[in-house]
């Protein structure tokens, strides 16, 4: 059972494709996770926080736990107990260069 950090990411406005997925949950998991976002910019910025059953960074609107939100210099954002099944992924994506440090932490359980 994994355990800790699982997933962790810098994602800028220039990340696309596959490497928006911070973390995916693996085959025959079970994951209990929180996200940290945290603005690593000199300037607000707009994020999208996602749990897609894809994972190739694309995500439709149910997906979204968090749409075009704004996070400020040194913002930090946190979602936490967030249970996903296997083959969800967390997906962020970045309005700005700089972009935000994203860390996927929690429990991997089998199922």
């Amino acid at each position: 059972m994994a355990s800790g950090v699982l997933g962790q990411a810098v994602i800028t406005s220039g990340t696309s494709g596959a490497s928006l997925v911070v973390y995916t949950v693996p085959a025959g998991k079970l994951a209990v996770c929180n996200v940290n976002i945290a603005s690593i910019s000199a300037s607000t910025q707009t994020i999208d926080l996602a749990i897609p059953n894809e994972t190739d960074g694309s995500f439709d609107s149910l997906d979204l736990l968090e749409d075009d939100t704004s996070l400020a210099e040194a913002d930090v954002l946190e979602r936490t107990n967030i249970v996903l099944e296997a083959g969800r992924s967390v997906v962020v994506t970045s309005s700005d260069g700089t972009g935000v440090a994203v860390n996927v932490y929690g429990v991997e359980e089998d199922v």
